[in-house]
């Protein structure tokens, strides 16, 4: 989906940044990058636009549920999050994660998942004194 498509459905000259449709193909879920990076929902049905969450980007949806996984920027350590179209978040989970990566046909995002596995698996190993 091409950038100007996008600035087309949201009358928005801001930049879009991975745009990805949702499995029942009723939604494009994008990152708006500007002053304040917005994870943004467009419905194809309604056309409508929703900021669900500010300081948030590269957005997942999680297989073939109605969740998606984000990086939420507004932490020094750039935590992965769990979101759904209500705008309800959650910290994800390894499980999370895991899926992400697995489904994820982004290289950037898949480099993003097993970065933060290999950081979750050293956190689990005890420090050798």
């Amino acid at each position: 989906m091409e950038c100007e498509y996008l600035n087309f459905l949201t009358k928005d000259p801001s930049h879009k940044n991975y745009p990805i449709v949702s499995p029942d193909k009723r939604n494009v879920l994008f990152a708006c990058l500007a002053d304040i990076n917005k994870l943004v929902v467009h419905n194809f049905e309604t056309k409508t636009n929703k900021v669900l969450f500010e300081y948030a980007s590269s957005p997942q949806w999680l297989g073939d549920s109605d969740e998606f996984i984000y990086i939420n920027e507004k932490s020094v350590q750039r935590d992965f999050f769990v979101g759904n179209l209500k705008g309800d978040n959650r910290q994800a989970t390894q499980k999370d994660i895991e899926l992400a990566l697995k489904t994820s046909g982004n290289r950037t995002h898949r480099a993003y998942y097993a970065l933060r596995l290999s950081e979750i698996q050293e956190e689990k190993v005890p420090a050798p004194y």
